[in-house]
């Protein structure tokens, strides 16, 4: 599924490639999805170890 992998990733776009040839076929975005599919995208950017460190560490 899209969302997910987009979601997953913390990316707000993904590139779609051809296997044998390497070549680039298309790109989703997830701003295009949502307004196209009339729902909420959230993407959130994945936690970092150095991200949870520094909000511990106040």
């Amino acid at each position: 599924d899209v969302i997910n992998a987009l979601k997953d990733s913390g990316q707000h776009h993904c590139l779609v490639l051809e296997r044998e040839t390497h070549k680039i076929r298309g790109i989703f975005s997830s701003n295009e999805l949502s307004r196209r599919l009339h729902v909420p995208i959230d993407i959130a950017k994945p936690s970092t170890f150095f991200s949870l460190f520094k909000a511990l560490s106040h």
